[in-house]
């Protein structure tokens, strides 16, 4: 069923750099049976948007070019499908969208309900939009993938990003004692999100360490190879970096001792989201903001993602809501 005609939204008609964005109008979203429809006021900015957008993961990709990008959005039900229960119009949500699939650089977006959770008043539009998919990719490897539990030594490599300072703050919350690494300075902030120790990757060499139960390379940059002498022989090892290495790993390692790898590619999971947006909400946790960006900036907003300059996430406001 269609209901809007037409709406804004960025897309690419290439794969490329920041320059083959483009606003224009587009089809509107159809909407399933079990699904709402959203006006967008914010959608968050993720490394994986970029690299959708520059075709370096093109070969999982559902869709070629022309489409959109944003797998996370905050916004207001305009509409519900007829199996839809939990929310009415008017309500506000944040939802986690398909990450390969996704469209929430678009001014409406069609949801699933079991993809949604409430959005926490005490959360601006840009905040709402930059905890999904971030959170939940924090939650699922810490939790799902590496099997965390209190008391835990956690090491969240990479921790001043928008999964990193999630982790940080999810890790500390379940117990963990965690260690994170960063920049020199993003370390202040590190130890204010939950971190007992925060060490410049610069500085030291994080790979002379042992003991963790835990290691999650949310950067990237630290391989299971060099990863693990560093963890316990129950320990576990995550990335959101796919490579070779790493598939033949988790394929081979029932038969292989020591510590265990995992790759980590989130998931939508309402109820999950639900709970994180307690957290969020009452304060437990919180968003770090970098920048936000209207939807007609939206290359700037690109090239801003891939310089990666400061910490946290950023936005694209795409409604007067949003602002």
């Amino acid at each position: 069923m269609r209901l809007v005609t037409p709406m804004r939204a960025a897309r690419f008609h290439e794969f490329g750099p920041p320059s083959v964005l483009r606003v224009e109008e587009t089809p509107d979203p159809e909407l399933e049976d079990d699904a709402m429809l959203v006006r967008v006021a914010a959608a968050g900015l993720n490394p994986i948007d970029a690299e959708i957008r520059g075709g370096r993961v093109s070969g999982v990709l559902t869709g070629t070019p022309p489409r959109g990008l944003g797998a996370e959005i905050a916004g207001t039900v305009e509409k519900v499908g007829p199996l839809v229960s939990r929310f009415r119009p008017g309500d506000r949500v944040m939802a986690m969208l398909p990450t390969f699939k996704g469209e929430g650089y678009a001014e409406w977006a069609a949801v699933p309900e079991d993809e949604a959770a409430p959005w926490p008043a005490s959360l601006s539009a840009a905040e709402a939009a930059c905890v999904p998919l971030a959170a939940l990719t924090a939650l699922q490897a810490l939790r799902a993938k590496g099997g965390l539990r209190a008391r835990h030594r956690v090491l969240i490599h990479g921790a001043s990003g928008g999964v990193g300072t999630a982790a940080v703050q999810l890790a500390a919350l379940l117990g963990g004692r965690v260690v994170g690494t960063a920049s020199a300075e993003h370390l202040d902030l590190v130890r204010e999100l939950g971190a007992e120790e925060a060490v410049d990757y610069r500085a030291e060499d994080i790979t002379r360490r042992d003991g963790f139960d835990l290691v999650f390379d949310v950067a990237g940059t630290l391989p299971f190879g060099l990863a693990r002498p560093m963890l316990r022989p129950t320990g576990a090892y995550v990335t959101t970096t796919v490579s070779p290495g790493v598939v033949t790993r988790t394929v081979l390692q029932k038969a292989m001792p020591g510590p265990t790898m995992a790759y980590c590619q989130v998931q939508p999971d309402g109820p999950a989201l639900e709970w994180l947006a307690t957290l969020y909400g009452t304060g437990a946790a919180r968003v770090v903001l970098d920048r936000t960006f209207a939807l007609a900036d939206v290359m700037e907003a690109h090239r801003h993602l891939e310089g990666r300059h400061g910490p946290g996430k950023s936005a694209l406001l795409i409604s007067d809501e949003g602002e």
